[in-house]
């Protein structure tokens, strides 16, 4: 049968239905805006503040912080803030990061004849949780691992402390605190036999700012790499002609240790340390047992052949080592530093697991804590976006161990 098109317009000439046009009413605009401001739908999205690094979901960290907390304290050099540190001892004495608290100077070691390390310009301050300051020496920096024993400049009343497991007083016959000391001991550090990726990373901060917001907790996350050795990465900041025999500059990375020492693109490098380097493979073997913030004395040869307009002249350079990315165009150390500052020294360390509780450079030398209150390790650098290295709690009992030993007194390390 066939169809009369004239009697029902809405058959097309091919016999099909056309499609009906989507119409929008009134009481569909309506539902649609209740159910935007109902609260089933503001749920589903996650507010600010609770977030990885919101205050609201830091603050539910507080339980694992609140012991260890008033441990931790402010290092200040020049009086800004420079790193985190922990008391270790109940007459003061604070591990910190070293190379943040000499900020890149070109040596944190005493040199041979010496019998002093030099002290950071403009002092170190160290405060603590409820305000009291008081002025602090460098009496022991761990090249090893980047750590710094900090000494009151004049005694101080006993105060909360953790015990790394090291004798703070001469008369002590083993590595037990003294006994009018116990009463003060935060936290027993006890070496950790085995640590997987996967466990709670809690970090204590400082400040009443803090305290306020989030209970004291400043950043939360997770284990996320075992511990294992950290390869040194120490760089001049030059970058070598490829297809030169001779270490012949091609480029000077911006505000390198290179570039601040007057290397210049061009120059050929003929000795590190006394070492020669008549090709690039020998500068890198004369770099290989260096780290970030060591001083290497630089024989470079400028002008000549490779600039025929200047007459060659051989000039000798001290540069401080710095960490960078292999190549001009590393693409992933273009994005690290993009993302916020990172540690002058974020390489070399003997034994460092890795969490990914983002804290800025300035928040290292602090302590790190599981979700039930044991201290990990000790914060010592941010090297990349989102990853953050502690040592282990055996490397700083051995680093404590090696900077009591250099101290030599009778009342302290």
């Amino acid at each position: 049968m066939t169809r009369n098109l004239h009697q029902n317009p809405c058959w097309s000439a091919a016999g099909q239905r056309p499609a009906r046009r989507p119409t929008i009413t009134l009481p569909s605009l309506l539902l649609l805006a209740l159910f935007l401001t109902s609260p089933v739908y503001a749920e589903s999205y996650l507010p600010r503040t609770h977030a990885k690094e919101g205050d609201t979901f830091r603050a539910a960290f507080v339980p694992a912080v609140k012991t260890i907390t008033p441990a931790v304290v402010e290092v200040r050099v020049a009086g800004e803030r420079a790193a985190l540190g922990c008391v270790v001892s109940p007459d003061g004495w604070v591990v910190t990061k070293a190379s943040e608290v000499f900020r890149g100077a070109a040596s944190v070691r005493p040199a041979e004849d010496q019998t002093q390390i030099t002290q950071p310009p403009g002092g170190v301050l160290c405060v603590r949780q409820d305000g009291t300051r008081w002025p602090t020496l460098v009496v022991g920096v761990d090249r090893e691992t980047d750590l710094a024993l900090l000494k009151a400049a004049a005694p101080l009343e006993p105060w909360p402390y953790v015990h790394w497991g090291v004798t703070w007083h001469a008369a002590a016959a083993s590595d037990e605190p003294a006994p009018d000391d116990t009463s003060l001991e935060l936290a027993r550090v006890r070496p950790v036999v085995s640590m997987s990726p996967g466990p709670w990373a809690v970090v204590p901060g400082f400040g009443t700012a803090l305290q306020r917001r989030t209970g004291g907790v400043l950043a939360v996350g997770v284990v996320s790499a075992a511990p294992r050795p950290i390869k040194s990465r120490a760089r001049m900041g030059v970058f070598f002609a490829s297809g030169s025999v001779r270490p012949l500059v091609r480029f000077v990375q911006p505000e390198s240790g290179a570039a601040l020492a007057g290397l210049r693109t061009g120059d050929v490098l003929v000795s590190v340390d006394g070492t020669p380097t008549p090709t690039p493979l020998e500068v890198v073997e004369a770099l290989s047992d260096k780290l970030a913030g060591d001083a290497v004395a630089v024989t470079i040869r400028r002008g000549g052949a490779a600039q025929t307009d200047q007459p060659e002249t051989q000039l000798e350079l001290k540069i401080v080592l710095g960490v960078g990315p292999d190549r001009p165009d590393n693409r992933s150390g273009r994005m690290n530093e993009a993302s916020g500052p990172l540690s002058r020294r974020r390489s070399g360390f003997p034994d460092a697991f890795q969490h990914d509780a983002r804290i800025a450079p300035s928040s290292c030398g602090g302590p790190v804590v599981s979700l039930d209150g044991n201290v990990l390790g000790l914060n010592i650098a941010r090297p990349e976006r989102v990853g953050v290295l502690a040592l282990t709690n055996q490397q700083v009992h051995e680093a404590l161990v090696r900077m009591t030993a250099e101290t030599n007194t009778t009342s302290g390390p």
